[in-house]
């Protein structure tokens, strides 16, 4: 491999070169480019409306004809003509910026030509996505051996690789680049730069600004020490995590219980919860939740930081807060369409979604994001420690995505990836030292990414008939997996991670010292 990677070797020039090309974030950004540009032309594409899919016929629509004219009738009259409700408001973005392109390039806003438009956009903002996290990683301290284990975390995967180019007419990658430009605004203290990102992504992905607001609130502390002296926080405060945690526990386990009372149906989504196993399944999120936040806020720094009189006297906080109404009125002011979608069902979706088949989230994430996930559980402790080292902000973001994650509808978190792979990576590089192990990973993320999987036709598998391609398509995406396609992934998941804690137990056993990590850091600039 290249000598950045595994350490010093004898090179002639030219392999030297090509070491050091690929040791720089522009290297590393290339590599990812040439590799999805080289896969193109492999890939299917989704047969739902000719290549479209299903939200896609509205964002095909919008490049045509934009959703939203100003001032229609002059200074007097209404202002804002849209056909748009509050769930598309927040996503008709993407649509209107390639509406422009299209029309600046002359090019004829078809269907053949907008898939491919939103084709190409998907490959420029995966490239994006990807140097952004690596000038977040370099802000972070990683290594060159740990940034290449994020890019494979990163972009080999089902979410990242097969469904950019298989159905490309979404809004998912514009909200990973916007979530990893985010991530690097927040590392490197550009306060204006993720001001920007706030806004903009308020037309994008729903979820954005609020994660933004909490960067925004709460910018980056100074390095924390490794071992925090509980003093440092307020009186009583060793109370809070677990009295937090229980608290969202027992709250989604009453959102459940009524849920399932209310006989609550997701919209599109056919498949109902295992009725014999409901309990369990409401069991294992609540589980969940309890043990993950309560080591997640376990942090005298992020008590003290959110004692009412510290929140109040920042004017970071009021700023964000003014920002977000701002955006939520711009929404309000061109959704004049009537919409069923709204904060609500946001969360109920999400909790109901959690308890179709105990412990569905785990397998969701994993088959959508990748096999690298299946570490997270064991690292856990240490990945919160580098965490909360990065102040209340940070908490607070994994706070939020944490719940959401609670869900198996594994794309609501696609803004948020970067982070969760930004911390997972730097753990994995620090307990993983054996090269055969990085490559375990990389063949598995490869197999669970169904790149090689033909999803565009019907399938014939031996032994299962033929298998539809609706069925292969929803295979990795949470709501929509069906319980045989629950058994047999959950099976050979269960394998895997069971694989992966028996090759890295000597090294997820061994807890390297917290300060060789981000503690060591150079600071933000």
């Amino acid at each position: 491999m290249v000598q950045g990677l595994f350490g010093k070797i004898r090179q002639p020039h030219a392999m030297a070169v090509v070491s050091r090309v690929l040791s720089t974030n522009a290297g590393i950004a290339a590599t990812v480019l040439v590799a999805l540009s080289c896969y193109w032309p492999l890939s299917d594409s989704i047969p739902a409306h000719g290549g479209l899919g299903y939200d896609g016929i509205r964002y095909a629509r919008w490049v045509r004809d934009l959703p939203v004219v100003l001032f229609p009738d002059g200074p007097l009259g209404p202002f804002v003509k849209s056909e748009l409700d509050s769930y598309a408001a927040r996503r008709f973005g993407p649509s209107a910026v390639l509406h422009c392109a299209m029309r600046l390039l002359d090019v004829p806003r078809t269907d053949a030509n907008v898939i491919a438009a939103f084709a190409v956009a998907n490959l420029a903002l995966l490239t994006l996505a990807i140097f952004c996290w690596c000038r977040a990683a370099d802000a972070s301290g990683l290594t060159i051996r740990g940034k290449w284990i994020g890019v494979l975390a990163l972009q080999v995967s089902y979410a990242n690789w097969k469904m950019p180019l298989f159905y490309p007419v979404l809004t998912d990658t514009f909200a990973l680049a916007l979530g990893a430009l985010s991530l690097m605004f927040y590392l490197e203290r550009r306060t204006f730069g993720l001001v920007l990102i706030m806004v903009g992504g308020g037309f994008v992905w729903p979820t954005l600004p609020y994660f933004c607001l909490l960067l925004l609130a709460f910018p980056p502390a100074p390095q924390r020490p490794d071992q925090p002296d509980p003093s440092a926080g307020p009186r009583g405060w060793r109370d809070l995590p677990t009295w937090t945690a229980g608290t969202a526990a027992l709250l989604g386990l009453v959102l459940i219980t009524i849920l399932v009372r209310d006989e609550y149906d997701i919209a599109n989504t056919p498949v109902r919860p295992l009725s014999k196993l409901v309990a369990l399944s409401a069991s294992v999120t609540a589980l969940y939740l309890f043990f993950g936040l309560r080591t997640l806020l376990d942090s005298p720094g992020l008590w003290r930081d959110l004692r009412p009189q510290m929140v109040l006297r920042r004017r970071l906080v009021w700023a964000a807060m003014l920002s977000i109404g701002a955006i939520e009125a711009g929404v309000a002011s061109i959704a004049v369409a009537h919409a069923d979608y709204s904060g609500k069902r946001f969360v109920t979706d999400t909790f109901f979604s959690s308890i179709t088949q105990p412990g569905i989230f785990y397998l969701a994430h994993v088959l959508f994001f990748g096999p690298m996930l299946i570490l997270v559980p064991f690292l856990w402790g240490p990945m919160c420690r580098s965490i909360q080292r990065r102040g209340a902000g940070m908490t607070l973001c994994f706070t939020l995505a944490l719940v959401i994650g609670a869900g198996s509808e594994s794309r609501k978190l696609m803004n948020f990836y970067p982070f969760v792979v930004l911390f997972l990576a730097e753990r994995v590089d620090r307990s993983v030292r054996e090269s055969w192990q990085v490559g375990m990973l990389a063949i598995l993320s490869l197999l669970l990414s169904k790149v090689w999987l033909p999803m565009g036709q019907d399938l014939p598998v031996p032994f299962l008939g033929t298998v539809p391609w609706r069925s292969l398509y929803a295979s990795s995406r949470g709501p929509w997996i069906d319980h045989a396609s629950y058994l047999l992934q959950g099976a050979l998941v269960s394998i895997v991670t069971l694989l992966v804690y028996r090759s890295f137990r000597p090294a997820l056993r061994s807890r390297a010292p917290d300060a060789q990590g981000l503690a060591a850091a150079r600071p933000c600039p």
